[in-house]
């Protein structure tokens, strides 16, 4: 008897274990579409947001060299195959941290979240998560997510965007909408005409659960190629289980457990 309370300790054990690996792997990250490639190597790619991303790597992936290769949408190939670009979630519920890496970038831009990517009367976005010339390296913002945002098919897109004053750009207002990028141009006559630019890290990193991470990377449209007027990390996460769930699932567990340990005649 003593055998059968043992077992039926380890599967109800065993039985929450697999439920909390299940719900870790539940969600992942991906970049949808075809976009241009970029060696930051061969760019004037800042140093000090290079040093804020290799920091955020070391302390929050299993494999944190990053070969600077990324891929980046602008408002030429922002749809494949009448789908919008960008960075997607798949599967879910899952917990998505968005951390501010850095910028070096004379413009004010901003990162948001909201529905509505818009600058007031004051050239500032009201709904801003991150301001690269107020927010420190490092600070970041958790929301649940999934599924949700704009559904294709088992995998959405992650619904958040950057915008520019455009203080020192002809494209004051343009929005990069995770790719689905739309520009505002006050001189549409130029040639070529500055645009935003969105890019990603083609490395997907791992977290200490083992859940993606990209980094994503902002050209404001100022004119550079360097994709660090604004950096992002954007990692996923599982969503906790409920103490009273894993209790209902070993409880479940051990029923199951005594019900295949006894036998015909046995006393209940």
């Amino acid at each position: 008897m003593r055998f059968a309370i043992k077992s039926i300790i380890t599967a109800a054990i065993l039985g929450a274990s697999a439920f909390g690996v299940a719900s870790a792997n539940a969600a992942s990250l991906e970049i949808l579409g075809t976009g241009h490639s970029m060696d930051l190597n061969t760019v004037a790619y800042n140093p000090a947001p290079s040093s804020a991303v290799g920091n955020f790597l070391s302390q929050n992936s299993s494999n944190p060299a990053f070969n600077k290769q990324i891929v980046y949408f602008d408002e030429e190939n922002k749809i494949t195959n009448g789908l919008i670009n960008g960075l997607a979630l798949l599967g879910g519920p899952a917990i998505v941290r968005f951390t501010y890496l850095g910028t070096e970038a004379g413009n004010d831009n901003y990162f948001d979240l909201s529905d509505s990517l818009v600058l007031d009367s004051n050239n500032e976005d009201p709904n801003a998560i991150f301001h690269n010339h107020s927010t420190a390296p490092g600070d970041f913002v958790e929301l649940t997510f999934g599924p949700g945002g704009i559904e294709l098919g088992d995998r959405s897109l992650l619904p958040f965007g950057f915008i520019t004053d455009g203080r020192y750009t002809r494209n004051a207002g343009a929005i990069a909408d995770n790719a689905g990028i739309t520009t505002e141009d006050s001189d549409p006559q130029a040639d070529p005409p500055d645009q935003m630019k969105l890019g990603f890290s083609t490395q997907s990193f791992k977290n200490s659960e083992g859940g993606d991470i990209f980094l994503v990377f902002l050209g404001d449209g100022l004119g550079d190629s360097d994709f660090d007027d604004m950096i992002i990390g954007v990692g996923v996460f599982a969503v906790p289980v409920p103490p009273a769930a894993i209790l209902l699932l070993s409880g479940l567990f051990g029923l199951g457990a005594l019900k295949r340990l006894r036998r015909p005649g046995m006393a209940a």
